[in-house]
């Protein structure tokens, strides 16, 4: 997966500088260049998958319209597209609001923006490795090592942001000038890293568990949980907190946005995992409605 990933970005920086300024295409040759690349990607996993070594493998009929499956993946797919254009809006709406309070809050945000999607860039790997053990061990029958993945998982990166967390809010006005050395962004932006940090360890909750539930086949959940915390509760409280109370307002609005999602990811989680896991005569954990785990696993139960 690694290596298919990592396809187009290096044809695309070395496209980039061949398109843009030996062909001298200017921004048209940047966007034939990406073009290009993520072309190139699509072949190279259409080629990795075409090969058969994986436990992916195409079959004689495979590309035959299944409506069934179709509807299965538009119930999965649909939901977690929402959820990015959810965040999306959000985003945007934000930005708004901080527009409101000038160019200094502007750039501070956008440095802090910066800093957290580079946090987040191990969270993401982080859940989808949860995903894919948390859709295996369903598959398997073992929704009790689901929960317990998911758990782990959560734990494991939440634990990771509280040291991170700790770390800026100590080192804020170093880490934010590496990105801005005028003084008044570097305040600004020190000021709302301090007030963000204080998310960290709930961001790291939604974002690893909010995969576990791709992992289980519903993206419902982490779709809902977004729009509740980033739209329905974060916009007007940040409009309403920034009226009284100017940017720092605003800021505690943010973060106790991303702290719902934690908490609304949390009861989420043991209510699709605990309706999963139910416990048989015999004291094992089983999928309701599945067959016994001596049939889906070969009577030993791993």
């Amino acid at each position: 997966a690694l290596r298919v990933a990592a396809v187009a970005p290096v044809i695309n920086a070395v496209l980039d500088p061949l398109f843009i300024f030996t062909l001298e295409l200017g921004l048209p040759g940047a966007a034939w260049a990406t073009t290009l690349a993520n072309g190139i990607g699509l072949a190279a996993g259409l080629w990795v998958v075409g090969r058969g070594r994986l436990a992916l493998r195409p079959v004689p009929g495979m590309w035959a319209p299944r409506q069934a499956l179709a509807a299965q993946i538009l119930r999965v797919g649909v939901p977690g597209s929402l959820e990015h254009t959810v965040r999306t809006v959000a985003t945007f709406s934000l930005l708004k609001i901080l527009n409101g309070f000038g160019a200094v809050v502007v750039s501070a945000y956008t440095t802090t923006s910066v800093l957290i999607m580079a946090l987040i860039f191990p969270g993401v790997a982080l859940g989808q490795a949860t995903a894919s053990v948390v859709g295996q061990c369903l598959g398997a029958g073992r929704p009790e090592r689901a929960t317990r993945t998911g758990w782990l998982s959560a734990g494991l990166y939440a634990g990771f942001m509280v040291v991170l967390g700790v770390a800026f809010a100590g080192l804020a006005p170093h880490v934010v000038a590496v990105f801005d050395h005028n003084p008044a962004v570097v305040a600004e932006g020190t000021a709302q890293l301090r007030i963000l940090a204080w998310c960290f360890p709930p961001l790291a909750v939604a974002l690893v568990l909010g995969k576990a539930f791709g992992g289980a086949g519903t993206t419902l959940p982490a779709m809902a949980s977004s729009a509740v915390a980033h739209v329905v509760y974060q916009l007007p409280l940040a409009w309403w907190l920034g009226e009284r109370y100017g940017p720092t307002g605003a800021y505690w609005a943010m973060s106790s946005a991303f702290m719902l999602q934690g908490l609304l990811s949390t009861v989420l989680f043991v209510k699709l995992f605990g309706a999963r896991v139910s416990r048989d005569p015999g004291g094992q954990q089983t999928v309701k409605g599945a067959p016994p785990r001596s049939e889906t696993a070969g009577g030993r139960g791993h």
